[in-house]
């Protein structure tokens, strides 16, 4: 994993409660982190009620309560959430992926992390050549 990261996490409207409830559970510095140290934070970025969170070289090391936190949401499962709420409808079957999006790029080509479906369109890692 590289010294410092480019993050973007992106949450869905239906999952959004389940991101503050996680949060809730975590350590102090993962909410500031979330809400207060982004770079960038996009409210209803496809119209859908999407969130989108970006951090521009961060220091993401899972030692860390802040990126351990996230980390652990976007491990989640079905299975999880289930324990955690009464309607999980949505994010039965696999569907879980596809209400998060999550992408750091280290600083190394090949330090790549990329997780979830939501936005994939448009939240993507790009490589051009410029001179």
């Amino acid at each position: 994993m590289g010294y410092r990261s480019e993050v973007v996490l992106a949450v869905s409207k239906k999952m959004m409660p389940h991101f503050l409830g996680h949060l809730s559970q975590c350590d102090d510095s993962a909410y500031k982190f979330v809400f207060m140290e982004t770079d960038k934070k996009i409210e209803d970025y496809d119209g859908e009620g999407t969130t989108v969170f970006s951090w521009d070289h961060v220091k993401w090391y899972e030692s860390y309560p802040e990126v351990k936190a996230i980390n652990d949401f976007i491990a989640m499962n079905t299975d999880y959430l289930g324990s955690i709420c009464e309607d999980v409808e949505e994010f039965q079957s696999g569907d879980y992926d596809e209400h998060i999006r999550f992408v750091r790029i280290g600083e190394s080509y090949d330090d790549i992390e990329e997780e979830g479906y939501l936005c994939s369109s448009d939240i993507a890692i790009s490589r051009s050549v410029s001179f």
